[in-house]
């Protein structure tokens, strides 16, 4: 069976060297799951130097991939 089947929302979190954010906003997301009903989350990691990467990797409810040593300029962009 499909890993995605049944998925209606998908939650992308791109980070670089988020270590000391990353928990809360995770711990946030995962709140928020919880009445999103079929949601995924995937957490992007642009090559962080710290230990952002093992606490995305340590929530269950997320798929964490990792990018190449550089990643492309728009992965930083700010879209506030």
């Amino acid at each position: 069976m499909s890993r995605t089947r049944g998925v209606q929302v998908s939650i992308v979190i791109p980070f670089v060297d988020e270590a000391q954010a990353l928990p809360a906003t995770l711990d946030h997301v995962a709140r928020e799951m919880r009445t999103c009903g079929h949601a995924e989350v995937i957490a992007v990691d642009g090559g962080s130097r710290d230990a952002s990467a093992a606490i995305a990797r340590s929530h269950p409810f997320l798929l964490c991939l990792r990018l190449g040593r550089k990643p492309p300029q728009a992965f930083f962009a700010d879209t506030r």
